[in-house]
């Protein structure tokens, strides 16, 4: 286990002495103040993805193991910093790695409802049964019975989903089930949300833009039906029962896509990169914030543009490959970075956030439907990157061909 880069070692780094304060060890692992809430996820992903794990390990782990790092270092009343962090982070990976999987059953909600159609889907190996009333055999833990949130999670409406994981542990099964989850809620979202608008009036608080979230609990169970642990898991984006939608007027449309993102998912060269990028957009989207949702929206824009560190000028040119008249999509492009820019190193706020965050969605959801259909022709992620990067005049596309035709005749 490794660091990948220097320079990710050092903003991890940064990243464990700002969460130091605001973390702590509790019986099931880190408790995590509320205001830092919002950002968790978001750290827990960073220190993921900063560093290079054993082969063996399911990426959909890789954020337990980090969560389980931290807790063992708060318990043990370590200072969080880079060198302790990965050195105890490769002790929790080889300790789980010794544990032998088997099978665990994810109980959630999630705002549709299926009637007739995807009654269930399997994805990846993982698969999710979704219900108008909680499956029986499945015994609740006593404290989640008592949670506040427990009656929206009975009685929302929300269509009860039993999804069925191979896992290590309860909490790598946890991770394995949203994971596989959220990449289905992506799918739907995307789906029942492409190339359409909301606009809230009135004083109606915001709510996430996304269509399909998940309730405010999660239990998980042995292949018996009983309850795993004695406590249960809660979402922080959800504040209360959102309308439920019916699947079954877009049923075709939802299978046809879901369909073609399983071709998508099984390639080897791009699958990892196009997963990554459904779940930044899911996560994003859940965010009743549209000023938060926005920004983590922006991230995705980077990730399938391959930005990196490159000036935000590529993303703006990349971005803007997919559209027909590219000259005022870069301009639409340029506003909306300048917006991001506002948000993150200002602190500003707009009345039009809403908006802008659904402008914004309209760039990053023709790029994942263009990445899906030019599926068959692509080697490599990279190579849509490099697609991006090419003109959009016809007569200097022509030129380039009759250049290369020319080098290939020299070669």
């Amino acid at each position: 286990m490794k660091w990948r880069s220097k320079r990710l070692r050092g903003s991890s780094d940064a990243i464990l002495r700002r969460i130091d304060p605001l973390v702590s060890a509790s019986e099931t692992g880190v408790s995590v103040e509320f205001a830092a809430m919002p950002i968790w996820d978001a750290y827990v992903e960073l220190l993921s993805s900063a560093i290079v794990f054993n082969t063996s390990t399911d990426p959909s782990q890789r954020g337990t193991l980090v969560k389980r790092t931290i807790a063992e270092l708060k318990r043990s009343d370590v200072k969080l910093e880079a060198t302790a962090f990965l050195k105890t982070l490769e002790k929790e990976e080889r300790r789980s790695l010794r544990r032998r999987p088997k099978q665990f059953t994810v109980l959630s909600t999630v705002s549709v409802r299926p009637r007739s159609s995807f009654r269930g889907i399997t994805l990846e190996g993982i698969s999710h049964r979704f219900t108008l009333r909680s499956p029986a055999g499945l015994t609740l833990p006593e404290l989640a019975k008592k949670s506040r949130f427990f009656e929206d999670h009975a009685s929302s409406g929300y269509c009860f989903v039993r999804t069925s994981v191979l896992a290590r542990d309860a909490a790598g099964a946890m991770d394995r089930a949203t994971a596989s989850l959220d990449t289905v809620r992506a799918l739907w979202t995307l789906g029942l949300s492409f190339r359409s608008w909301r606009i809230s009036l009135g004083d109606a608080a915001p709510t996430p833009v996304s269509p399909v979230t998940l309730g405010p609990l999660h239990t998980v169970h042995d292949d018996s039906g009983l309850s795993a642990t004695d406590n249960y898991w809660w979402e922080p984006e959800y504040r209360q029962p959102r309308k439920v939608i019916d699947l079954d007027p877009r049923a075709d449309g939802l299978a046809g896509l879901v369909k073609e993102a399983r071709l998508v998912l099984r390639n080897e060269k791009f699958g990892e990169a196009f997963r990554t990028a459904l779940h930044m957009y899911i996560r994003s989207l859940d965010h009743a914030d549209h000023q938060t949702a926005f920004v983590r929206l922006w991230a995705v824009l980077e990730q399938l543009t391959g930005t990196g560190r490159a000036p935000y000028d590529v993303t703006v040119w990349r971005a803007s490959s997919v559209w027909i008249d590219r000259d005022f999509s870069r301009q639409v492009l340029e506003g909306l970075r300048s917006v991001r820019n506002e948000f993150v190193h200002n602190h500003h706020s707009f009345d039009s956030a809403e908006q802008l965050l659904w402008q914004l969605k309209t760039f990053v959801d023709q790029l994942l439907v263009v990445f899906m259909g030019l599926r068959h022709r692509l080697e490599s992620f990279a190579e849509f990157v490099e697609l991006q990067d090419l003109s959009s005049d016809r007569e200097l596309l022509r030129r380039g061909i009759k250049l290369r035709e020319l080098a290939m005749d020299r070669a």
